[in-house]
């Protein structure tokens, strides 16, 4: 009962993680990304989507300013990532793996419209009995 109680608690831990990063993807300023964003993420982490693999919190900083200074993501970028079908596997180790699909709708202050639909393979680790982001491949489409 226990181990079964253990594999609850680490599957809603991840899918609070899957979700709190698609919020701070929209609600972020980039000033905290360093302090809210980057420690969902193992300091060895993999954030990879097609043409442009980053890895290391360095890089996957780097990344998530881009994206804001280019007005994709972030505060007043008028987008929500949508985050849904989503299915976790824990086996009672310190990784865990989840697949779901994204969804981005832009323009949600005036007429919502879909951006994108991808898919993510996600691999976590837990790191000082925290549950953090080791690897994020995200395929299009």
């Amino acid at each position: 009962m226990d181990g079964d109680l253990q594999a609850i608690r680490d599957e809603l831990a991840i899918r609070n993680l899957i979700a709190r990063l698609a919020r701070l993807a929209d609600t972020c300023p980039i000033e905290d990304l360093e302090r809210d964003y980057l420690p969902l993420f193992t300091a060895d982490a993999v954030w990879e989507i097609p043409g442009d693999r980053r890895s290391g919190h360095a890089a996957i900083l780097s990344g998530a300013q881009e994206r804001r200074r280019a007005g994709a993501q972030g505060p007043g970028a008028h987008s929500r990532h949508i985050v849904t079908t989503v299915e976790v596997h824990v086996d009672g180790s310190d990784t865990a793996t989840a697949e779901s699909y994204l969804v981005v709708v832009g323009d949600t202050d005036a007429t919502p419209t879909v951006r994108m639909t991808a898919q993510y393979r996600d691999t976590f680790r837990r790191d000082g009995g925290t549950w953090r982001v080791a690897e994020r491949l995200v395929t299009f489409g």
